[in-house]
């Protein structure tokens, strides 16, 4: 019996449901991962050994029993055999072979990673098609699909401090121990904790009672909003340029963000900042990759126009790896969608998206392709909890204080 080749397999795979909704690029390198294998005359396939793949039949024909010892036959050619062995939905309990076979194996795993990047990126496959003479723009979402982005790493101790504060059973002295082992984290949460926006009564002197000052949720917001920072950062001198240029922009929007949140009372304000600093974390990986491969560099308009359309959604599978909730992970992707429905209410995407035009609108030469922000439903929607977006400047004088001490905290 002859073992397909990669070619082969591929093209079988097209056929094969529900693989074949992945696009030719996807499914290729879905099937340079696959495994082939040859089951003799009578050789059983379990389907508890079968879990990890999408298993289909490629050649040969098999005997599928079910729960009740109820027999069917599956033939390679049929149209059954367009699907795996094993869906559930026909609740075999093995499979034995009639005669020789051939079976394919699709990492299960895998195939839903693809599909579900695929998914999210179906909006940006639509500005590929009509922008297919930016190279650059093309390369790096290959990579992307392809896997061969670099995502940036943040600190561990922010994800110690936030898996222990999510038990809901930990106290203040156990996540100061977690801090302890970061001297720099403990020094700025310190620094944080003395500032004028959260100092009450004596100094905080010991890391246990900054902690009992900021509280547990704020602490947590904080250690990541603390850490992140180091995200920002490269051993090449042309990146760390430009990533330093992101993080001074990222933290105006964070400490505007910080400062509206702190006029509405359902709003978390060290969530908001969190949320306005990683809301451009999806650039990161793209500028790592321009880098890396060095010529990218040489059409600085391409790269800058490839990271505007591709760090929205980097930036959600950037904060998923992060393990994010849904509800942060989906500001990189949300917050620059300026006609959002915001009748129900807003969320912490719809603060960031405040917060970069307010500070478009403050700069001395605002970027005439941003909309006014008094015309948008958002601006609408800020009417009810007292905030006139109209006069943006009372907005910023108003905040000054906020947004100067935090930023100081930030560098």
């Amino acid at each position: 019996m002859v073992m397909p080749n990669a070619d082969e397999i591929f093209l079988k795979a097209e056929q094969l449901a529900p693989i074949n909704e992945l696009t030719a690029k996807s499914l290729r390198l879905l099937c340079s991962k696959a495994s082939v294998a040859q089951v003799a005359k009578r050789g059983r396939i379990l389907p508890q050994n079968e879990y990890r793949w999408l298993t289909f039949l490629l050649s040969g024909e098999l005997a599928m029993l079910n729960e009740k010892n109820e027999t069917t036959k599956l033939d390679a050619d049929s149209h059954r055999a367009k699907q795996p062995i094993f869906t559930g939905r026909f609740a075999e309990s093995s499979a034995q072979a009639v005669s020789p076979a051939i079976l394919a194996r699709f990492e299960k795993e895998q195939f839903e990673l693809l599909l579900k990047q695929q998914q999210k990126s179906s909006r940006v496959i639509e500005i590929q098609v009509n922008d297919a003479d930016n190279a650059v723009f093309d390369r790096v979402y290959d990579a992307f699909q392809e896997n061969r982005l670099q995502l940036p790493s943040c600190p561990e101790v922010a994800f110690k401090v936030r898996d222990a504060i999510n038990r809901k059973d930990v106290g203040v002295s156990e996540v100061s121990h977690i801090i302890q082992a970061d001297q720099v984290l403990t020094a700025r949460l310190m620094q944080v904790a003395n500032s004028a926006m959260y100092k009450r009564g004596a100094e905080a002197k010991t890391l246990t009672a900054a902690i009992g000052r900021l509280g547990l949720e704020a602490t947590k917001n904080l250690a990541f909003v603390l850490a992140i920072k180091q995200v920002f950062n490269s051993k090449s001198s042309v990146l760390r340029k430009s990533l330093v240029n992101i993080y001074k922009y990222s933290t105006e929007i964070a400490v505007m963000a910080f400062a509206l949140a702190r006029q509405i009372e359902s709003f978390d304000q060290e969530r908001a900042l969190l949320a306005g600093l990683v809301h451009n974390i999806g650039s990161i990986p793209i500028l790592h990759y321009a880098d890396q491969c060095g010529d990218l560099f040489s059409n600085a308009e391409a790269v800058d126009a490839s990271v505007k359309k591709l760090s929205p959604l980097l930036g959600g599978w950037v904060l998923e790896k992060f393990n994010f909730d849904e509800e942060l992970t989906l500001v990189p992707e949300t917050c620059r969608l300026w006609e959002r429905d915001e009748s129900s209410d807003i969320d912490y995407a719809s603060l960031v998206a405040v917060a970069i035009l307010l500070c478009n609108q403050d700069r001395d030469i605002p970027d005439s392709d941003l909309p006014l922000l008094d015309r948008l439903p958002v601006g609408q929607t800020l009417k009810k909890y007292g905030i006139d977006v109209a006069s943006g400047h009372s907005l910023l004088d108003s905040a000054k204080d906020d947004l100067v001490e935090m930023r100081q905290l930030l560098r």
